[in-house]
């Protein structure tokens, strides 16, 4: 069973049938529509180490937000 589910035939039978992408064989492929091709998402640039230096002042700022909206 093992061998099956880590085979591109297995992989390709999960993600098809749950609808998902979580291959660990770069051979899989598979039949879905979403999520579209890496070449038509436009990605977002994340500035890490800017992110890295504000981290406690970003995680006040959401918590404080999450706990507004789940008063």
């Amino acid at each position: 069973m093992i061998n099956f589910l880590m085979s591109p035939e297995g992989q390709m039978a999960l993600a098809n049938r749950l609808e998902t992408q979580r291959f660990t064989n770069l051979k899989a492929e598979d039949e879905l529509e979403w999520p579209p091709a890496d070449d038509t998402i436009n990605w977002a640039e994340r500035d890490v180490p800017w992110l890295t230096e504000h981290k406690e002042e970003l995680s006040n700022k959401w918590n404080a937000l999450y706990a507004q909206v789940n008063k």
